[in-house]
């Protein structure tokens, strides 16, 4: 409840700072006056703080309600079947919620919160599948993506968001930790569908920036899988961070669009880019045998014809052989593919 009531007190100090431009000015060490674009830069961003303060009130607030509840069923024995798993699942996110605030913070303010104010949020990156946040709604856990998602960059390890259906018809939305180069659904027997899902290394890398032809591998499974009620097309979408800002990539399947059911839909264009397969059936054992290795895939994959096969148009985004720029083992692979599967055979045994 300490790091709760210090949640809760930063986000006071975050909906003062969206009402008051006074005082965003002295929390950011601005006593004078400010300039003309510091104001405009204030009135732009006011409107967007305070919603993203809000929405992590209400959960400040309904996580201080789960702690009454769990904390009255642990007094009285009437606790959760699993009571160590649920406190630490509890804790889990509560410290999540810490960190995106302060995240939240830092943007409005340039600072942290004091260490002071309650237990540090901070640490070790999750291990993989942990769940970081969930909602309802796509917006819901979008901050809690992109905090999570720019914290593993530097890993080289993915984040994605994933949804299911409930049996009311709604959704819920999780944000997943992934690994190095890939990222998958919670486990459990509940059908998750990726949405999106964050790669990094695309400042340094161009082709990155695109989904990777496995990413659309599990696009097609996942249209297989999702809920008989979702008709239509597929559509994900693929994030990144470029010299130029957050970077978003649509890509799916759309089967309306005969023998050409993949496709890619870049910032700015109004038609996608449609092909009619990913690889040749042939190479896909050596395709999943190349994973984690840029160099091997990039020579396989520039190979294909780059207007039938999305492998081919990949390919050739990135530099000569990927420009060197990406370290081994972080090339994206897919959102929600095993490690292990079609591995049966190597990329030379592929190409003799």
């Amino acid at each position: 409840m300490e790091t709760l009531s210090a949640i809760r007190r930063q986000l006071n100090v975050i909906f003062l700072t969206a009402e008051n431009e006074g005082y965003w000015a002295a929390l950011r060490g601005r006593f004078a006056a400010l300039a003309e674009n510091e104001r405009r830069f204030w009135r732009e961003n006011r409107r967007f703080w305070r919603e993203r303060a809000e929405a992590k009130r209400m959960r400040q607030a309904a996580l201080e309600d789960d702690a009454r509840v769990l904390n009255d069923g642990l007094q009285n024995e009437q606790g959760p079947p699993a009571p160590d798993e649920a406190v630490a699942a509890f804790e889990d996110d509560v410290n999540n919620l810490g960190r995106e605030v302060d995240d939240l913070q830092r943007d409005v303010t340039g600072e942290v919160r004091d260490p002071a104010a309650g237990p540090p949020t901070g640490g070790s990156l999750p291990r993989s599948g942990s769940i970081l946040a969930r909602g309802r709604s796509h917006q819901q856990v979008w901050d809690a993506y992109i905090a999570a998602a720019r914290r593993s960059a530097p890993e080289g390890i993915e984040v994605g968001i994933y949804r299911r259906r409930l049996p009311n018809g709604e959704y819920e939305y999780a944000v997943v930790q992934g690994r190095r180069g890939a990222v998958s659904p919670p486990a459990g027997d509940e059908v998750w569908i990726n949405v999106s899902h964050y790669h990094p290394g695309a400042t340094q890398e161009p082709g990155l920036r695109n989904p990777a032809p496995q990413d659309l591998d599990a696009s097609l499974r996942d249209y297989m899988r999702r809920p008989p009620e979702e008709q239509g097309p597929l559509v994900q979408t693929v994030h990144s961070d470029t010299p130029g800002g957050l970077r978003s990539v649509e890509f799916g399947i759309d089967e309306s669009v005969r023998n050409r059911p993949y496709f890619v839909r870049l910032p700015g264009q109004a038609e996608p880019l449609r092909f009619r397969g990913l690889w040749p059936d042939h190479i896909r054992s050596a395709v999943y045998g190349a994973r984690g290795d840029l160099q091997a895939t990039l020579r396989l994959f520039r190979q294909l014809d780059p207007t039938e096969y999305y492998a081919g148009w990949w390919a050739r985004q990135f530099g000569p052989i990927g420009g060197g720029h990406v370290p081994p083992g972080s090339i994206p692979t897919a959102a929600g593919v095993s490690a292990a599967e079609g591995i049966t055979e190597s990329v030379a045994e592929a190409e003799e």
